[in-house]
């Protein structure tokens, strides 16, 4: 699932340990959060949206990735599962992409 900007509450990668520390009462570093938007965990990675080359994720798409990353590291989420989030990833970006390149954007 793609982060919709309209629906969703977007938040700037730098508030992402912030509103965490709000839930849990521990904060992260923010270079976790870029690891998992790089390196993900068991195959799952943070959605997140360039919006006027500013980079957001979602309270949403946190909450999509906890729960998948969960269900993942406990195998029952299979690897074809995993692989196919990714490809759809992979293809809902180049749409935006290529949506924005014919907007001008």
């Amino acid at each position: 699932m793609a982060i919709d900007i309209n629906a969703e509450e977007l938040l700037e990668l730098s508030k992402v340990p912030v509103n965490l520390e709000r839930r849990t009462g521990k904060r992260l570093n923010v270079s976790t959060v870029y690891r998992w938007i790089n390196r993900g965990i068991a195959g799952i990675q943070l959605e997140t949206i360039l919006v006027g080359g500013c980079r957001y994720t979602s309270a949403e798409a946190l909450n999509r990735f906890f729960s998948q990353s969960t269900l993942a590291k406990q195998g029952k989420l299979s690897k074809a599962t995993t692989e196919g989030i990714r490809r759809a990833k992979a293809i809902r970006e180049k749409q935006v992409e290529q949506r924005a390149k014919q907007l001008g954007i």
